[in-house]
């Protein structure tokens, strides 16, 4: 009889609705890159509305224009 040591197994593997078995590829949105620039843009827009007391305008502001699919250097 052989020998295995049942510690060892990775029982997630067996199970289809693991994550183990999912696939990571669907979790990135589909959108359009932003570079740097347009993050530091949008930024500096959304501290002036918050220096000019205008909260609402900033959350609205920053909520619209998600910084989405940034390269490193945006993040």
């Amino acid at each position: 009889m052989a020998t295995v040591n049942w510690r060892t197994i990775n029982i997630d593997l067996l199970d289809p609705e693991s994550p183990a078995n999912f696939s990571t590829a669907t979790l990135v949105p589909a959108v359009t890159p932003v570079s740097a620039a347009e993050v530091q843009s949008l930024s500096s827009q959304i501290k002036q509305l918050l220096r000019g007391g205008d909260s609402e305008g900033a959350l609205r502001g920053a909520l619209e224009n998600p910084p989405y699919g940034g390269d490193a250097s945006a993040k």
